[in-house]
């Protein structure tokens, strides 16, 4: 059984001030949740309906963690998501301590592709990069402060789990770029040089611009090789998550 006020405190994670007061945010779902639990992220709480109790109690038994099952009815699950269809399963998980962009070691940058997002404020996006730079292999991405917040629900969902194989730092990009303006800073732009010219491996940073305006005009400047992806019809423009996977296939590409 869940109280009101268990109720009230799980909605309230959904918006973002509330995760940030209280250092928690909700997964859904079966497959969400089995990685976190047996991830290194602390599950405080998993809610589950009927059908899957037996599933969790031993699922728990075998990862042997010490986390509060509670089984809740239907209409209970439907007040606590925000998901068009309620999950069988949601998990309440703290947010972890926040790593320093300066993890990323001189090697690392050197030696790889560390994207940047620059101003990206919508979570289906956001959580699809994330997904993409997993698929190939990107370790690190770096944010501008008003990117949208990593622990956002929809977020966390787009991810597919990808949220738990790549590392996410939030800083100021001047300050990040200009410290490593000895680095390839690469920048996806309308003119730029044509990706599939480009000569040797790309290794250093990838800059994507947000959804409305592309790449601020202060980090503009700092950008040392601007690139561009041809177009062959007549779009306006790709989805910066679209340029993403397409810019991440050709860096993969040239690493063969």
């Amino acid at each position: 059984m869940i109280s009101k006020s268990q109720i009230s405190y799980i909605k309230s994670l959904h918006q973002k001030k509330f995760r940030k007061e209280h250092q928690q945010f909700i997964v859904e779902g079966d497959k969400l949740c089995d990685e976190f639990l047996e991830s290194g992220f602390k599950v405080q709480a998993i809610y589950v309906l009927e059908q899957k109790r037996e599933k969790y109690e031993l699922l728990l038994s075998k990862i042997s963690k010490k986390i509060e099952l509670l089984v809740l009815r239907a209409e209970e699950m439907d007040k606590l998501s925000n998901m068009s269809t309620s999950p069988d399963v949601l998990c309440l998980v703290d947010i972890p301590a926040e790593v320093p962009v300066s993890n990323i070691t001189m090697e690392e940058l050197s030696n790889s592709l560390v994207l940047v997002l620059d101003g990206v404020k919508d979570p289906g996006n956001m959580g699809t990069i994330i997904r993409i730079a997993d698929w190939f292999g990107v370790k690190h991405i770096v944010c501008s402060n008003d990117c949208v917040e990593l622990y956002n629900p929809k977020v966390v969902q787009s991810t597919m789990g990808s949220i738990l194989r790549t590392t996410v730092y939030y800083t100021e990009l001047d300050s990040f770029l200009k410290n490593n303006d000895d680095q390839n800073i690469y920048g996806a732009l309308l003119k730029g040089e044509n990706v599939y010219s480009l000569t040797g491996k790309m290794r250093g940073v990838l800059v994507m611009g947000s959804e409305s305006h592309g790449i601020s005009q202060e980090i503009l400047p700092l950008i040392n090789k601007p690139i561009t992806i041809p177009s062959f019809g007549e779009a306006e423009s790709l989805n910066v998550a679209m340029a993403t996977g397409i810019l991440c296939s050709e860096a993969k590409r040239r690493e063969i």
